[in-house]
């Protein structure tokens, strides 16, 4: 039988502000966000973006429980990072 995997993709945008402002911010937010990734295990995947203000994770995994950890914590780090920047 084929392994199957779990894909989710969340796609955040920066509403109400200027492009170069949404543009330093999802970079910010990358930033803070790519040294998660270390974490992983070798079946997670995670690909993080940032374009035109919009934020994008790609992330995928062999079961919906690693879908939900990984969600649920990558979420806790972009509300984190999005407040810490004072906007």
């Amino acid at each position: 039988m084929k392994e199957q995997r779990v894909n989710i993709r969340i796609r955040i945008t920066l509403d109400n502000l200027s492009p170069e402002i949404s543009s330093n911010v999802g970079n910010t937010i990358i930033s803070a966000l790519k040294p998660e990734t270390r974490f992983l295990t070798g079946d997670e995947k995670i690909r993080i973006t940032s374009k035109n203000g919009v934020i994008s994770l790609n992330i995928s995994a062999n079961d919906f429980q690693s879908i939900r950890a990984i969600v649920n914590t990558y979420i806790r780090l972009l509300s984190l990072s999005y407040m810490s920047l004072n906007l």
